[in-house]
């Protein structure tokens, strides 16, 4: 079963494999294009930061900051 990356940490941090990307974001090809170069995409792992609008998404790549409505179509795997 996978969860939004919101739902698991809904304040605070954490590090999360990416499991699915939902197609809210899949529709959006310049956000899909930042996201897979940062490797935020199914198998990556993340390290979020979740504020109250904000999301911090880290990889060994870089790092992207978002709206906490993108992090709820990111789907991971709770570990």
């Amino acid at each position: 079963l996978l969860d939004a990356l919101t739902r698991v940490s809904p304040a605070g941090e954490g590090e999360f494999l990416v499991r699915r990307l939902g197609e809210v974001l899949q529709t959006d090809t310049e956000l899909l294009a930042d996201l897979a170069r940062l490797g935020v995409r199914p198998g990556g792992r993340i390290r979020a930061e979740l504020d109250r609008d904000v999301v911090v998404l880290r990889t060994d790549a870089g790092v992207v900051e978002t709206r906490r409505s993108v992090a709820a179509n990111v789907f991971i795997d709770p570990q």
